[in-house]
């Protein structure tokens, strides 16, 4: 989390037992924006947002990305020493 008016950065995990999640976001003060990781299993995150009226913005995952290339591209194995 970060507080815009110290620019402290704070990290906090949470686990998702009982009410855990929405009471945490519920206790937050102040105009809250959130960022989220895009997902297939978000909805019911976006809801939980949307109905404690915090803002949310929307990624895509960049680390998982898949990157083509051509196999022209990558060198051919050089063969070991000892192999005939």
């Amino acid at each position: 989390m970060l507080d815009t008016e110290t620019g402290e950065f704070t990290e906090k995990r949470l686990m998702h037992e009982g009410n855990a999640v929405r009471d945490f976001y519920a206790a937050l003060e102040g105009p809250v924006v959130v960022g989220i990781e895009a997902t297939g299993a978000m909805q019911w995150f976006l809801e939980l947002l949307e109905e404690l009226g915090i803002e949310c913005r929307l990624t895509t995952c960049v680390r998982h990305s898949l990157k083509t290339f051509s196999t022209s591209s990558v060198p051919s194995p050089t063969p070991h020493p000892n192999s005939a």
